[in-house]
């Protein structure tokens, strides 16, 4: 009986996929960020010429980036200084990966973690040069957010998948996972984690007391029209915590990059709905970009927790109002919770399961 157990183990080991002497390796890309203000033109240049970013001429989209960057450019590093001047969204990043590895090496995967961005250093194709050099021929790939969208985790996979096409050489499987928003996990994660922030934080205010926002990634409608998934995916999410938070106030608003006036933009945006807010009757306000955000960056340090409540609260200044209560909630960042939930999605990923792009 024993002589069965022991070979029964050792074929489920060798058919598992990634398990049988293969090197794993677990890429998270996003934009990126900056760790001091001397990196920003680069990051606004890159972004505003990005051809699905902005899909004009390349001399166009160039004479509008360099314009871009003399508008902006002011605000931004005092949007940066206010931070420390620099995000650290690199380290975060990957502090973020080397957790999710560490869990899959306790499953018994021989892995390793990877960042890459697509606006900033170390690019994807840097990235990829380093992976493909490490011997991995096992690679699953993540957008640093739970929703996909042609202007985020796609270009991160058309990067991973350009630097593929020139490495015919490169004998190794890579899976993109597109998206989690609709993963019943996810969803959980979410409803508990504002669960723990309604009896800690705010243990004083019932739940009718409450307000709670939502501030998300924004994104060009002519996108969304065309069959984008980003906002159905983003509210399948939003409809979920409504069911089990349905005595609180529940508003959204979207952080758009709107400085180009002849794109239209995903509405309301956050200083809208935060005006809203601001009218509104309920006592306490619970800001959770955790939706579409998943590690810190200038929009999580500076927006969620700077500009988003000064604005709110100068509001109800202005309005005469009562003062409400405000918190920030934080990134996931490394959180044992999410983490864990990143490592069950490579680990399906490898195994063809969830919401997938094969990208070789």
């Amino acid at each position: 009986m024993k002589k069965i157990l022991v070979s029964l183990s050792a074929s489920l080991l060798l058919s598992s996929p990634a398990l049988a002497g293969d090197k794993v390796g677990v890429l998270f890309g996003s934009y990126g960020d900056v760790d001091n203000t001397g990196e920003l033109k680069g990051l606004v240049t890159s972004t505003l010429t990005d051809p699905d970013v902005l899909p004009l001429p390349k001399w166009l989209s160039s004479v509008i980036a360099n314009i871009g960057w003399q508008i902006e450019k002011k605000g931004l590093k005092e949007e940066y200084e206010a931070i420390g001047g620099g995000s650290n969204m690199r380290q975060t990043s990957k502090k973020q990966a080397d957790a999710v590895a560490r869990l899959l090496q306790k499953k018994g995967y021989d892995a390793k973690a990877y960042t890459g961005f697509t606006m900033t250093f170390p690019s994807v194709g840097e990235t990829m040069a380093k992976i493909q050099a490490d011997g991995v021929n096992e690679l699953v790939v993540f957008y640093q957010g739970a929703q996909y969208s042609k202007v985020t985790a796609y270009i991160v996979f058309r990067e991973v998948a350009a630097y593929l096409e020139k490495h015919p050489e490169w004998d190794v499987k890579v899976t993109g996972i597109k998206s989690f928003s609709k993963d019943s996990r996810f969803v959980d994660l979410m409803v508990d984690n504002i669960a723990q922030r309604l009896e800690s934080t705010f243990a004083d205010f019932s739940e009718e007391q409450m307000c709670l926002f939502f501030p998300m990634h924004g994104n060009v409608m002519r996108l969304i029209n065309s069959g984008d998934p980003y906002l159905d995916e983003a509210f399948y999410a939003i409809d979920k915590i409504r069911e089990a938070f349905p005595a609180s106030d529940i508003t959204y608003g979207f952080q758009n990059h709107d400085e180009i006036p002849f794109i239209k933009w995903t509405t309301p945006d956050t200083d809208t709905a935060l005006t809203t807010i601001a009218q509104k009757d309920c006592e306490a306000l619970l800001i959770n970009g955790r939706i579409s955000f998943t590690v810190d960056s200038l929009e999580t340090l500076y927006d969620h927790a700077i500009d988003e409540p000064n604005y709110v609260k100068s509001e109800i200044a202005r309005l005469g109002r009562p003062d409400k209560k405000v918190f920030v909630e934080p990134m996931f960042n490394s959180d044992p919770e999410f983490v864990k939930l990143l490592s069950e999605l490579a680990e399906e990923a490898m195994n063809g399961s969830g919401d997938l792009t094969v990208l070789r």
